[in-house]
């Protein structure tokens, strides 16, 4: 519906005053095909006599001539648009697996990066005050064979000792505060991951110099090798004497050197630094 404002001059054929006798004004409403006009005020002339003639209401009727069969959209056209949008939600929605298994492999990535860190400043600082890293391991192997855990101070003994294979299954110390969890099987939502530490006599110094001989029987290497992530039903791996790795898991390595000596006890006494 449409309202417009219309002003014309009006003429009287049979007055005696010429030309213009005065302004009408007009409401003209459009509804539909039919035209309303309605008169609203009428306006004396600036000179001369006359009167205005009496102005009714007047109604006018004219056809669309919209074809709207024109302006509407066809069937094979919302066709196609729906075609496209398809297209474009199911290239969308292929994306989003790609995505959340980047973020996820990121999220792991940084994780151990925290935990390797922190684990080889444990091993070579000999932080035996560490009291909740057992809250976090899960397992404990040496040369493959599974080792009873009993507090934080025997985790890193087992860690520590040389020229052995010791390995430890953890959750992440970095991780979600699901992995603090006291139920186990809440626990199992969390990552794991296998760390394997490995130290060794770092024999291949420089002999020639005068401290040579003291780096020789001071001097080790701290390997730890993170592998992730570990198979959901790795208990009944371990149980049964298989690997709890998958076929392609995910490697990374913390190297180190440090000085200091083997103690019987199995920690490395890294105050005992030789010169330099």
């Amino acid at each position: 519906m449409k309202i417009t404002q219309r002003t014309s001059n009006i003429q009287h054929p049979t007055s005696n005053v010429q030309g213009t006798l005065g302004l009408v004004e007009r409401w003209k409403l459009n509804v539909g095909c039919w035209t309303f006009g309605f008169p609203v005020r009428r306006s004396r002339p600036s000179s001369g006599g006359g009167t205005l003639p009496s102005q009714p209401p007047t109604i006018n009727y004219q056809p669309s001539t919209i074809n709207h069969a024109a302006s509407a959209f066809t069937l094979i056209e919302i066709t196609m648009a729906v075609a496209v949008i398809a297209f474009a939600l199911v290239a969308i929605a292929g994306l989003l697996p790609l995505g959340m298994e980047t973020q996820r492999d990121n999220r792991q990535e940084t994780i151990i990066n925290h935990d390797g860190a922190y684990l080889l400043e444990v091993i070579r600082g000999r932080a035996t005050n560490m009291y909740d890293l057992a809250n976090f391991v899960d397992a404990l192997l040496t040369n493959d064979v599974q080792q009873p855990l009993s507090n934080s101070v025997n985790i890193i003994r087992t860690l520590s000792v040389v020229n052995r294979k010791n390995a430890a299954i953890m959750r992440p110390i970095s991780g979600a505060l699901v992995g603090r969890a006291i139920n186990m099987n809440v626990r199992d939502f969390t990552m794991h991951y296998e760390v394997v530490s490995q130290i060794f006599p770092a024999t291949n110094n420089d002999l020639t110099v005068s401290y040579g001989s003291q780096l020789a029987s001071s001097l080790y290497e701290i390997r730890l090798t993170f592998y992730w992530p570990v198979a959901p039903d790795w208990r009944n791996r371990l149980a049964n004497g298989q690997d709890v790795l998958p076929d392609a898991p995910h490697r990374h390595v913390f190297r180190t050197i440090v000085s200091g000596q083997g103690n019987d006890d199995g920690f490395l006494n890294a105050s005992q630094f030789g010169p330099p």
